[in-house]
């Protein structure tokens, strides 16, 4: 609060005197350092062209990496064929050694086969004779048994094949189940749908029915209005005057647009031949076209009104510097941001304000006075947030003693709502800027900068579309004027239907009559197709009765052929558990064969015996041949392993990168041949894209510096000829005090002569202030401030005579 009330005070102050031409020396020194110091190039930020190049070589140094992975593999793969190569050798003297072992075993299998041979004849006859004295007694018990089973399984095939006969008449049974179910589903729905016409016959009829009744009681009201001429309450004219009724709603309706559409061409055509005025008149028109004419009064009755110029390109009120100060307070929100305060809104009422202010700031150094609010001025900068801003936070930061108001008018978190304009005349320095600033909005509805400037634009839209708006409305005049004379006509037209209700009366009559005729002719038919739906119905439930009382005889015979097919199931289980004892008492007869089996037994090791022998021998001729195959095996694994050895050390990547790997055990290396090709052919082609980007970009950096060198040396120009103009003005306030001096004598005018050009140099030194600050001591900085200015240009014309 103690910062606000000195804020408050030093803006009544600024009423009185401001800031002198110490202000104009010490800002026009920054502005001639700022050349100086901006003499320099500045560092060039990287280009992302430059650092192209290097992230293209890591890509191909990844290709190239899974090139040497490939490289690798091979050799991995010409191990493995190393290796085969000699497991292949390792196995081929082992199938060398077995194949000794084994033409010895078949030599000591022969010696043993000659010594068993005649012992085992001998006991080979001998089990002969003992095996055909038991075969031939197990023979005639095995044929008995034999004859008991083929009869047990001639009376199993035929329960067999009664059950299967049974199942086939449950098959057949259960089929004509299914189709009477079928009939009986289908005469069902025909009964429903013979239902459903029936009904739809029997409505018709009532229908029909009421449509006569109906009739009858027209033709009778028709002829009581005929023989009593009490016409009016009949259907016809009843409808008529309902008619006439809505026709004259419809052309009050018509009216009621037509009327609104000629206000609104009316308004319209005013808008347009106004627009031109109106965007030439600017925020004078936008207040009193948005319901602030009151804001119009601000302009024409405040403290310093002569200098609004309503209509002006250059005014602060037109619409294009208005939105170019919208922007500005933007800028402000931005800061303020920055400074951990909330943005600002923009009211109409401030808008008007900063309108007023900036006027008079245009031909007048200090601050008007003219609103209770806080205000914020600047002369010919560019960018007015460099000296409010910028300047005044280095001033607050570093305690230097320079102004600071305005950069705490910019941060007050106290304050909600601003507005801001510019004026372009250029009455003193160019461009002046002028922003307010409440801590109330005064009842006026706030925006954001956005906002007010969606809605400026709309307003301006609607002022250059006024052309278009007028021929709308038009439009839509010319046919609401053809709605309303058509509705007119409908009018007159239903009038005349009325009036003619008495005159049609017999006529009416003759039709009822015969719509009278007609709906007893339609009652007649419609009760004959009742009878014929009727017949229909009757013929569909006798089917549905027969279809329901054949389903029942279906189902009769199935459950019939279910018991016979149960039974026959029983009868062939029963004989099948007899042939099943039959096969039992069969194989008992095993037992006497057992003799039989040990002489067979005895036999057949007789015979085994000498098998085994043979067996032997076959088995070491089969072992010999085994191991002779494995060592052809292991002798062709070796050359293939010593071939692809070999064609291994025959790849060459150099070779690769020229012809495709046509072997079929490496073609898959072809793939990585091409990915590394690809990956050069991208490197080439970032290479010349970076070196083409340099090349453009050391152009732009050259027209750049010669673009710097040119404003180098204006800006240059421009402080030399000030320091020019302060040196002559110097010079000339000495001369002017010499003569005074010398004049003293000569009477009182010359003395007010001296005191006029006196007071004319101070006003001229006043009007050097670029922007508002503080009353403060001039004397000591306008001093300093010509010799910075003549320092500055001492310096540019040293940096001129070098440059040339």
């Amino acid at each position: 609060m103690k910062r606000k009330a000195i804020n408050k005070k030093r803006t009544s102050r600024r009423s009185k005197t401001f800031l002198t031409a110490a202000a104009v020396s010490t800002l026009m020194l920054a502005s001639a350092t700022a050349v100086m110091a901006d003499d320099s190039v500045p560092e060039k930020t990287p280009d992302p062209a430059e650092t192209a190049p290097v992230e293209q070589e890591q890509a191909v140094a990844a290709n190239t990496y899974g090139n040497a992975e490939t490289l690798e593999e091979a050799e991995a793969n010409l191990n493995e064929a190393a290796a085969a190569k000699e497991e292949a050798q390792t196995n081929l003297d082992k199938a060398e050694g077995e194949l000794v072992e084994a033409e010895g075993n078949v030599q000591n299998a022969a010696d043993t086969v000659e010594e068993t041979k005649e012992k085992e004849d001998v006991a080979l006859e001998t089990a002969k004779d003992e095996f055909e004295s038991a075969a031939t007694e197990a023979q005639e018990e095995a044929d008995k048994a034999q004859e008991e089973v083929s009869e047990s399984t001639q009376e199993v095939e035929n329960a067999q094949q009664g059950l299967e006969d049974a199942e086939k008449e449950l098959q057949d049974s259960e089929t004509a189940k299914e189709e009477a179910e079928a009939a009986e589903d289908e005469a069902l729905a025909d009964k429903e749908a013979a239902q459903a016409e029936e009904q739809a016959a029997q409505e018709n009829v009532e229908k029909a029915e009421a449509a006569v009744t109906e009739a009858k009681d027209n033709v009778a009201s028709i002829e009581e209005a005929i023989n009593t001429g009490d016409y009016v309450n009949t259907d016809a004219y009843k409808q008529a005057a309902a008619e006439l009724e809505a026709a004259n709603a419809n052309k009050a309706a018509a009216d009621e647009k037509a009327a609104e559409a000629q206000k609104n061409l009316d308004e319209a055509k005013d808008f347009y031949e106004s627009s031109s005025l109106k965007l030439q008149n600017g925020m004078y028109s936008f207040f009193e076209d948005t319901g602030h004419s009151e804001l119009v009064d601000v302009l024409n009755q405040c403290t310093y009104n002569e200098y609004n110029i309503k209509g002006s390109a250059t005014d602060a009120s037109s619409f294009e510097n208005i939105r170019a100060s919208l922007e500005w307070i933007k800028r402000c929100n931005e800061l303020r941001e920055s400074e951990g305060r909330s943005p600002l809104y923009v009211t109409d009422l401030m808008m008007a304000y900063a309108i007023a202010d900036a006027n008079y700031a245009d031909q007048n150094i200090g601050h008007p006075v003219q609103f209770y609010v806080g205000e914020n001025l600047a002369w010919g900068y560019a960018d007015p947030f460099t000296g409010w801003y910028d300047m005044e936070k280095n001033n607050y930061e570093t305690q230097n003693g320079g102004e600071t108001g305005h950069y705490f008018n910019i941060i007050d978190s106290g304050y909600i709502v601003t507005g801001f304009a510019t004026n372009t005349k250029g009455s003193i320095y160019g461009i002046t800027h002028s922003q307010v600033f409440n801590y109330t909005s005064d009842g006026y509805e706030m925006y954001t900068p956005e906002e007010y400037l969606a809605r400026l634009d709309n307003y301006i839209n609607s002022l250059n579309n006024s052309e278009s708006a007028y021929k709308t409305a038009e439009e839509e005049y010319n046919a609401a004027l053809a709605a309303q004379q058509e509705a007119a006509a409908a009018v007159e037209a239903a009038r005349k239907v009325l009036d003619s209700i008495g005159e049609g009366l017999e006529k009416e009559l003759s039709e009822a009559k015969e719509v009278l005729a007609q709906a007893e002719k339609a009652l007649e038919d419609a009760n004959s197709t009742l009878s014929e739906k009727q017949k229909v119905l009757d013929d569909a439930t006798k089917t549905y009765d027969e279809a329901t009382a054949a389903v029942a005889a279906a189902q009769q015979v199935y459950a019939d052929a279910e018991t016979g097919y149960n039974e026959a199931a029983d009868k062939a289980a029963v004989l099948k558990a007899e042939a099943d004892k039959a096969y039992d008492a069969y194989y008992e007869v095993g037992s006497l064969q057992i003799a039989a089996d040990d002489a067979k037994a005895a036999l057949d090791e007789a015979v085994v015996n000498v098998e085994n022998s043979k067996k032997a021998v076959s088995e070491a001729e089969q072992k010999l041949s085994d191991a002779k195959e494995r060592e052809a095996s292991a002798k062709e694994a070796f050359e293939k392993a010593q071939d692809k050895l070999g064609r291994v050390q025959k790849l060459s990547f150099e070779e690769a990168m020229e012809n495709e790997i046509i072997d079929t055990d490496f073609a898959y290396l072809n793939e990585y041949v091409e990915a590394y090709k690809a990956a050069a052919e991208e490197r080439e082609a970032a290479e010349s894209a970076h070196a083409e980007a340099l090349n453009v970009y050391e152009q732009k950096e050259a027209e750049y510096n010669s673009a710097y060198e040119t404003f180098a040396l204006a800006r240059g120009d421009e402080i030399v000829c000030r320091a020019d103009y302060y040196e002559f003005k110097e010079a000339a306030e000495k001369e002017n005090e010499e003569t005074v001096k010398d004049d003293e004598t000569n009477g009182d005018e010359t003395k007010a002569n001296a005191e006029a050009l006196s007071i004319k140099s101070d006003e001229v030194k006043a009007a050097d202030a670029v922007f508002t600050g503080d009353t403060t001591e001039t004397g000591v900085y306008y001093g300093i401030g010509i010799a910075s200015l003549a320092a500055a240009a001492a310096a540019v014309l040293g940096f001129k005579k070098k440059r040339s």
